[in-house]
């Protein structure tokens, strides 16, 4: 979801759910059902290596800082959660983000069976998507706080793609281009809490980790939140949160062999309907 598709959807979900501005009833720790469309300014942070056939064994780069790509983006997220039998809950997070540059490299890169050599006009991409599944259980529940215990899985599919000139066996250069594509389901184990604060406000957090051994993937998942809601109607709120999430893993497989990590982190905008 684009950040323009996003703020339209704010704007057009404002305009449907502000005729109902009454004032706002009290609110409770927990709603039966909330979505949520907003802006996510995220830092996008990717380091590691892409090693190729037989013995090639890639560089170890910060790619975000070699490719210039780390810096503040604004992108969309959407966000779904269904509580039942007041004490179970279902919640759907997405978000995904994608660049470009060219670059010119101050030093070898050695990336999945190519070596792209000292001052090649390099041009990098990547693109992620993530899409976070979470069932919680609120073992401690009250109209004023709840606090539960979290099961779930993070999703990340990403490219990364390079183009250039590459060095070729036998000497000189010629133009070359890798990429790797994969995706990764990593299981998250953590804590939730909710807490009213006044007729209006609400203030929530969740962490969650886990250590993943599974299908030649051995590495560490984390995720946490925390944020602020604000409720000036009754159906209609505003949510000011911060995120990180972020995945490191190791693989040995076909298609992709090598050691990445990748982060995604700050600010989040939520406008927010719940029933």
């Amino acid at each position: 979801m684009t950040p323009r598709l996003g703020w339209t959807s704010l704007a057009l979900l404002l305009c449907g759910l502000s005729t109902q501005s009454a004032e706002a009833g009290d609110l409770s720790a927990l709603d039966r059902f909330s979505l949520g469309i907003g802006s996510f300014h995220n830092r996008l942070s990717l380091e590691g290596r892409v090693d190729g056939s037989g013995e090639f064994r890639g560089s170890q780069r910060d790619f975000a800082e070699e490719l210039d790509i780390g810096d503040r983006r604004q992108i969309g997220l959407a966000q779904l959660s269904v509580n039942f039998a007041e004490k179970h809950q279902l919640d759907v997070r997405h978000y995904s983000d994608s660049r470009t540059r060219t670059v010119a490299l101050n030093r070898t890169l050695r990336f999945d069976d190519q070596v792209f050599p000292v001052q090649a006009a390099l041009r990098g991409s990547a693109g992620f998507r993530v899409n976070e599944f979470t069932y919680t259980y609120w073992w401690s529940a009250s109209a004023q706080r709840a606090t539960g215990v979290q099961l779930g899985a993070l999703r990340l599919q990403g490219d990364l793609a390079l183009s250039g000139q590459v060095n070729v066996e036998g000497g000189g250069e010629a133009s070359g281009q890798a990429s790797v594509s994969e995706h990764l389901y990593a299981p998250l184990i953590g804590l939730a809490h909710r807490r009213v604060l006044g007729k209006q406000w609400r203030l929530y957090g969740e962490a969650r980790a886990i250590r993943l051994s599974l299908n030649g993937v051995n590495g560490t998942a984390l995720s946490a939140t925390a944020g602020l809601e604000w409720w000036p109607w009754q159906r209609l709120g505003l949510a000011l949160q911060y995120s990180d999430s972020r995945i490191r893993a190791k693989q040995a497989k076909q298609g992709f062999s090598g050691d990445i990590e990748v982060g995604f982190s700050g600010p989040q905008l939520i406008l927010r309907t719940r029933f």
